[in-house]
């Protein structure tokens, strides 16, 4: 069972999915570091390289290439 900081992040994974697919030029790169912070740098940089805008929170960095 997920408890209740997994569940509020499916569900704000599911929402961004959601409203993301109504648009045709946006594709979502979702990263999860696991609050392992070296790990997450390595992957904003990443997504940076290909010139994603991004958000993150203290375990994902989620990649928006438009």
């Amino acid at each position: 069972s997920l408890d209740q900081d997994d569940a509020w992040r499916q569900k704000m994974s599911e929402e961004i999915d959601r409203e993301a697919n109504k648009h045709s030029n946006v594709r979502l790169l979702w990263c999860q570091a696991n609050k392992n912070y070296e790990q997450q740098g390595k992957q904003i940089d990443s997504l940076v390289a290909v010139g994603a805008c991004f958000f993150m929170n203290e375990s994902i960095a989620a990649g928006i290439d438009v």
